[in-house]
């Protein structure tokens, strides 16, 4: 999932699932310059190995 300049993002009881994986995939959630985001009951982890399932910045 990619949230981009949002405020107040809720994300609840979501689930990620990878079917055919690429290169340029890689967190479950990304989200950048949001405000407020609040994650609850996520299923799922990111594409590859050593990578955070959720990343802000």
């Amino acid at each position: 999932m990619h949230v981009d300049t949002a405020s107040d993002v809720t994300l609840r009881n979501c689930e990620v699932v990878w079917g055919s994986v690429q290169d340029n995939f890689s967190h479950a959630v990304e989200a950048i310059d949001v405000d407020g985001l609040v994650i609850e009951g996520l299923r799922g982890e990111a594409a590859h190995p050593g990578l955070d399932a959720v990343h802000q910045h």
